[in-house]
């Protein structure tokens, strides 16, 4: 009764549930009186439930994390995800009677992570639409990741680009500036809107506009 978590006892074959008003609520409805069968509570998905507890049967606890469940509150159904651990309960000589189930809804951490994950995709996708070449460094400016892009645009490769290497593709007589330019927005930081030469993966020389924003914390 003091758990500081949604959680409910379920007692024997006939899963006689008692459980804590967190639990009650997480089921979303009105008619969830103690003592109903675990089967009886979750019906709409027992399909999915019932292996898992024929688990616990055999005296496993599982475990689950925001599992995706298709449950019904107020006559609805409603795409929720769970996380939550099913551990036996054992009598005086061992046998499993029972099990604890601590549960937490985490559907509004999954859909504002699926959220996020979309934006970023949509984000990336306009970021690719727009420039011929495009990279992300370390806070210290070097290249520590693969950029596709930037080696199809300049010609070099993985290794000739990782680093500081990506300066070897600008006409020698603005590496000095590009340099400079990219090392005070580094150390400051600031955003960088430059034009140099870059070596085309062709081996000639663009004019070419590169801008940068610094990515804090």
């Amino acid at each position: 009764l003091e758990c500081g978590f949604p959680a409910a006892l379920v007692w024997g074959r006939e899963l006689t549930t008692l459980y804590i008003d967190g639990f009650c609520d997480i089921l979303g409805r009105k008619d969830c009186p103690l003592g109903r069968s675990f089967a009886a509570l979750w019906e709409e998905i027992w399909s999915e439930l019932d292996p898992l507890i024929q688990q616990v049967w055999f005296g496993q606890s599982v475990s689950q994390e925001n599992r995706p469940l298709l449950i019904h509150r107020d006559g609805q159904p409603v795409q929720a995800y769970f996380t939550f651990t099913y551990s036996p309960l054992r009598d005086g000589q061992g046998q499993v009677v029972g099990f604890i189930d601590l549960v937490m809804e985490t559907t509004e951490a999954v859909n504002a992570s699926m959220r996020l994950r979309e934006s970023e995709a949509r984000a990336r996708r306009l970021v690719d639409g727009m420039t011929q070449a495009n990279w992300e460094t370390d806070a210290d400016g070097m290249i520590v990741t693969d950029s596709p892009s930037w080696r199809a645009y300049t010609g070099q490769n993985l290794q000739q680009w990782l680093g500081a290497g990506w300066l070897d593709a600008i006409h020698p007589d603005d590496r000095a500036y590009a340099q400079t330019q990219w090392r005070d927005a580094v150390a400051h930081p600031r955003q960088v809107d430059a034009e140099f030469r870059l070596r085309s993966a062709q081996g000639d020389w663009r004019w070419t506009n590169v801008r940068a924003v610094p990515l804090l914390d």
